[in-house]
């Protein structure tokens, strides 16, 4: 997907053929060299509305000024983790920014809901953000409990992003942990519409759905709107289920409801709310040119202020541990180990 005079299916073919003065240990790396070869690079993302939508359009930015004059990093919403890893495998895109350590640990490793391994996977940069995986449910219902959910089986009407987006495989691993499925909420009456952030908020204004399931970030703009609109029960992550989901690499964590940001994100939430975690990651293939990953690790790590004016959630990243296997769910990409160890953060 990289281009440059080169088209962008021989690109990685042709960069042997630009010589190592253009790429490989040259000016090109963190600054925008005149007379370098200017370059395309395609990051995918989930749809507009969402975090991490937000967070590629600044990383993108930031990229872009380390890059030759008159290069480009095209943001594009692709779907969430599944779909990008689908259009890396298949060449639409270069990297993508929707990853975490769990959904990439399942596709790195062929395991479900992914029917082959996908090897070739590689990270960039790890713990962008805690990403969570919350339930809410709207307080006229009185369901307070995924206890209580299921022992009632109640038919809920609830909607998320869609399909193969991270909520969705987030969501089918936490019904593994109570063993039940989506198609078992079915059976009970329920009703669920996968559907695009701006479609989620007309669902909820006609009545159509009454519970919204789906991964969250400090901040994140659809969560903000719908709490803020109607009043919600958050449903926690079942304490006695958290040894059952770190085996699939998820983690489990706190929303503090003493945090201003995330009040206003979960708007009502008044105690710390438990819940699936996730660490998102920015990711490729072992297919991108090596100077490119080093460009956008050394572009995310001496940017890091200017991106968390934007993405709030970015407060947690870190140069010093980005890399570590705990945040990523696959190899590290060698030109992005190469800016951590010349940089000092890596050993």
């Amino acid at each position: 997907m990289i281009e440059g005079d080169l088209s962008r299916r021989n690109f990685v073919k042709g960069v042997a053929l630009l010589g190592a003065s253009t790429f490989l240990g040259s000016g090109f790396l963190g600054c925008a060299e005149k007379g370098a070869q200017p370059v395309t690079v395609t990051v995918g993302t989930p749809p507009e509305g969402s975090g991490n939508y937000i967070l590629a359009s600044n990383i993108a930015e930031m990229v872009t000024k380390y890059l030759p004059q008159g290069s480009s990093v095209d943001v594009i919403p692709t779907g969430g983790t599944g779909a990008e890893i689908k259009a890396l495998d298949e060449g639409k895109i270069d990297l993508a920014s929707a990853g975490q350590q769990s959904t990439n640990y399942l596709a790195y490793n062929g395991m479900w809901p992914f029917e082959k391994a996908y090897k070739q996977l590689r990270a960039v940069a790890g713990k962008l953000s805690k990403l969570y995986f919350a339930t809410a449910i709207m307080t006229k219902t009185g369901i307070t409990s995924w206890e209580e959910l299921v022992d009632k089986q109640y038919p809920v009407k609830f909607a998320t992003f869609p399909k193969g987006s991270t909520g969705i495989i987030c969501l089918q691993y936490m019904l593994k942990t109570m063993d039940l499925t989506i198609d078992d909420l079915l059976s009970w009456g329920a009703k669920w519409y996968p559907a695009k952030p701006s479609d989620i908020s007309s669902l909820f204004a006609d009545g159509k759905v009454e519970a919204f399931f789906h991964v969250i970030q400090k901040g994140h703009p659809l969560w903000t709107q719908l709490t803020s609109s109607y009043e919600f029960n958050y449903l926690p992550f079942p304490e006695k289920l958290d040894s059952k989901i770190k085996e699939f690499r998820y983690d489990v964590g706190e929303i503090p409801a003493n945090d201003k940001i995330w009040k206003s994100t979960l708007n009502g939430l008044e105690s710390d709310y438990h819940a699936i975690l996730m660490y998102t990651e920015f990711f490729t293939t072992s297919n991108l040119p090596d100077d490119i990953a080093y460009t956008f690790a050394k572009a995310i790590a001496e940017n890091r202020d200017s991106i968390l004016k934007a993405f709030p959630a970015f407060e947690v990243y870190s140069p010093e541990d980005t890399w570590k296997d705990k945040y990523i769910g696959e190899l590290l990409h060698p030109g992005a180990e190469r800016y951590y160890k010349e940089a000092g953060y890596m050993k």
